[in-house]
């Protein structure tokens, strides 16, 4: 008897009382339902009837004691299912260091996936091609709640591609007006854009085969891959399991191609699954039980293929824009000559022989770094402050000592526009409150990084906010010209800085003269010496941190708000925050109270 109580207690917890009740409320509703269901419903609007009672059944009996003690038994044996689903899940982040290099790898869920979708896609084709009769009736008739819970997984996957199919598009347009068009006409030229597009689509799906989608996505796909194969972006992303383990590493445009190849199986099997033969091209009537399930894969069908091709085609042209703006090519500078027409070539010839362009036109070049009139006559004496166009003669022009100086004054005026710029960036970004996130990163010396963003994205819906990049405000290439980025990212790499973030507390005023001090760094060491924490003190307010981030590597705690690193894998991070009146030993020595000089300043 002392050993039976347990046993029997443990009997009626799970098989007595509530939970006992509670299974076979379950139980006659599932077969009631496979019952019924087979005598009664002869479509799918019959069955989507079904599974509207089956929801409102489930929304009113889940508060019932019984249920949501049984469900709560179901839920131990979901979340050991979900630790065990935990070793599939990865931290993924962009590699900004790049050395040392870490083995190539591609993650185990994403080959899951791949194959999942492959897989899927594949049994749809083979069930719309069997000889046998594969319709309804032929799923019903066997197991209807098996064919019930099929219907309701192709119904969730045809309203999923229907959505995104509409609000993917809006959103690209979006982001791409947002990247290219003034303030003012840019809204009315997104709505025109958006009702263009859903009425050509909507054209299309009335006047076109069935087969015109799954072709279209075809060369879409092909088109996308060429792509991403012909380019050469030198970017590498880091990931690692959520569960622990080492750190491997994936080319961006691999992960970017299994993406789209994983998204295109399962839209495939999507489509194919609802339309039938049609999809394919081959002949065959539409199943007459099914016609909610039909309008719906016709409806997901076009919308689906337009976003993909639009989506496409905004990234093949992002893609082609951005690597001809990219910062890590260097350029050389450029000075605009005038003067005499009798020693403007001599003059050419010299600065071209030190590595510099020149042009010669009757107005002034808008990439010119330089203006230059070219005298016949001995120059007079170069002040520090002359404005442009400064008067050299060709003798003068030959000599070391003056060439630097151009230099200098070339460097100076791009780091000026640089300035100029990023204040124009944080002016709109500022004009806004936020309610997420604790700064903004800056990195226009990245052709992949379009513009300012937060370190966490803001939920709502915001006009100058991007939809899918994040990015707040204009892009980098309106409001800085590409030889301003270009030294930004000479400047950056030669002080060994990979991520600038600037917390709200800071601003532009701050970044202005944390960017004089690493102008006067660069200068003083030409170059040869990375920057240290012990190189940026005296900054009265702020705080100027390094830090090296790798991901899965425990963080210092620190006396100031972390952003958030969810899409980095490894950087060398110059962090500018609020001088907190904290101690400063561990991160920055605070042993000057020298004011740096003005950026820009040659």
């Amino acid at each position: 008897m002392t050993l039976a109580r347990p046993t029997h207690a443990a009997l009626g917890t799970v098989f007595g009382g509530a939970e006992l009740r509670a299974w076979g409320l379950v139980l006659g509703t599932a077969l009631t339902v496979e019952v019924g269901g087979r005598a009664f419903a002869r479509s799918d609007i019959h069955d989507g009837a079904v599974l509207a009672t089956l929801c409102l059944i489930a929304l009113n009996v889940r508060t019932l004691g019984g249920v949501r003690r049984a469900m709560h038994r179901l839920g131990g044996v979901t979340r050991a299912l979900m630790r065990q689903l935990r070793h599939y899940q990865i931290e993924l982040g962009v590699d900004l260091r790049e050395r040392p290099s870490i083995p190539r790898e591609l993650p185990p869920v994403m080959l899951l996936a791949l194959r999942g979708a492959v897989t899927l896609a594949v049994v749809a084709i083979a069930v719309t091609l069997a000889p046998i009769s594969a319709g309804r009736d032929a799923w019903a008739t066997v197991l209807y709640l098996g064919y019930l819970a099929g219907l309701a997984g192709l119904w969730a996957g045809l309203l999923t591609v229907a959505l995104g199919g509409a609000l993917l598009p809006a959103a690209c347009i979006h982001d791409a007006l947002l990247s290219t068009q003034a303030d003012s006409p840019r809204r009315r030229y997104e709505i025109a854009s958006i009702g263009s597009y859903l009425g050509i689509t909507l054209v299309a799906g009335l006047t076109l085969p069935a087969w015109v989608p799954l072709a279209v996505t075809a060369a879409t796909a092909t088109l996308f891959v060429v792509t991403m194969q012909r380019s050469s972006p030198a970017v590498t992303l880091l990931w690692r399991a959520r569960a622990g383990g080492r750190l491997r590493s994936i080319d961006w445009r691999r992960f970017e191609i299994g993406c789209a190849m994983g998204v295109l199986a399962l839209f495939v099997a999507v489509v194919v699954a609802a339309v039938g033969r049609p999809a394919l091209g081959l002949p065959g009537a539409p199943d007459p039980s099914m016609p909610v399930t039909q309008v719906a894969g016709a409806v997901a069908s076009w919308l689906g293929a337009a976003a993909m091709a639009l989506g496409c085609a905004f990234a093949v042209q992002w893609m082609r824009h951005q690597r001809l703006r990219d910062p890590a090519r260097p350029k050389p500078r450029l000075a605009h000559l005038g003067g005499s027409a009798t020693r403007v070539p001599e003059a050419a010839s010299i600065l071209q022989g030190v590595g510099w362009r020149t042009v010669a036109t009757s107005q002034p070049h808008p990439e010119a770094d330089l203006r230059i009139e070219v005298l016949d006559a001995p120059m007079p004496p170069l002040q520090r402050r002359q404005r442009e166009p400064l008067q050299v003669s060709v003798r003068a022009l030959a000599l070391p000592e003056l060439q630097q100086v151009l230099a200098r004054r070339a460097d100076a005026h791009r780091r000026a526009e640089l300035v100029r710029g990023l204040e124009t960036l944080f002016s709109r970004a500022t004009s806004r409150s936020y309610r997420n996130g604790n700064g903004f990163w800056v990195a226009p010396q990245y052709w992949w990084v379009i513009g300012l963003t937060r370190d966490i994205d803001e939920d709502d819906y915001h006009a100058d906010g991007a939809l899918l990049t994040g990015v707040v405000g204009p892009a980098y290439h309106r409001v800085l010209p590409l030889t301003a980025r270009q030294h930004c990212h000479e400047v950056l790499k030669a002080l060994d800085i990979d991520l600038l973030f600037v917390e709200d507390g800071v601003g532009f005023a701050g970044l202005e003269r944390v960017l004089s001090v690493l102008f006067e760094h660069f200068d003083r060491h030409d170059g040869q010496r990375r920057i240290e924490e012990r190189d940026l003190t005296g900054l009265i307010g702020i705080r100027a941190c390094l830090h090296d981030f790798e991901l899965g590597k425990p963080r210092r705690p620190r006396d100031f708000p972390e952003p958030d690193y969810d899409t980095l894998g490894r950087a060398r991070i110059l962090h500018l925050a609020r001088d907190r009146g904290g101690s400063h030993e561990a991160d920055v020595p605070m042993d000057s109270q020298l004011e740096p000089t003005p950026a820009g300043v040659a």
